[in-house]
């Protein structure tokens, strides 16, 4: 299981260590909260990811590890379907496999298997005792930048309003103590 911790509450401007491991993993910023968010990982700088919100234009991603390098539109990336009770997911496809990306009641987020039962990641919610984590399940060690910026991305829909439950992880538990539907 990987754990990646993030030092801030922030999906913009934030500093991530892997295990709890002193050494930052990754770095994670923006300059605007309308511009490109870059993922670097922090030892080398190397770019690994970069979530691009647009405007007028769709919101695209790019991996430099992943899909040849290109720059994708988040509409072929993270596919919107409905499950089979009828809540929606994002469909995220790792490998040969895919994986639904859902708001859920315990977690704010979570990476569900094609099963749609078992949970593959999720957020650890920031509480007074530890920091916001996004927790990655064994096996899944060579998609963790693509789901880092699933994350990354679905989170800053949800904080910024886009999303079903405008106020991400937090927003989404307490919405699921108050009975809105999340899985």
């Amino acid at each position: 299981m990987t754990t990646l911790v993030f030092e801030k509450n922030s999906m913009l401007n934030t500093t991530i260590l892997c295990n709890s491991s002193p050494s930052p993993a990754y770095t994670v910023s923006t300059r605007w909260p309308t511009s490109p968010t870059n993922i670097r990982a922090a030892n080398t700088d190397e770019l690994v990811g970069r979530i691009n919100p647009r405007t007028f234009m769709p919101d695209t991603i790019m991996l430099p590890h992943a899909y040849g390098g290109e720059e994708l539109r988040v509409s072929k990336w993270l596919k919107r379907e409905k499950l089979g009770d009828g809540s929606p997911a994002s469909v995220l496809s790792l490998g040969e496999e895919r994986r639904f990306l859902v708001v859920h009641k315990e977690y704010g987020l979570a990476l569900l298997a094609a099963d749609t039962k078992t949970i593959l990641a999720h957020w650890r919610p920031e509480t007074s005792s530890s920091r916001l984590a996004l927790i990655i399940s064994h096996g899944l060690e060579k998609f963790e930048t693509e789901i880092l910026v699933a994350f990354l991305f679905e989170e800053g829909r949800l904080r910024s309003g886009k999303g079903n439950n405008s106020g991400g992880v937090a927003s989404a538990i307490s919405g699921a103590l108050m009975g809105e539907s999340v899985l």
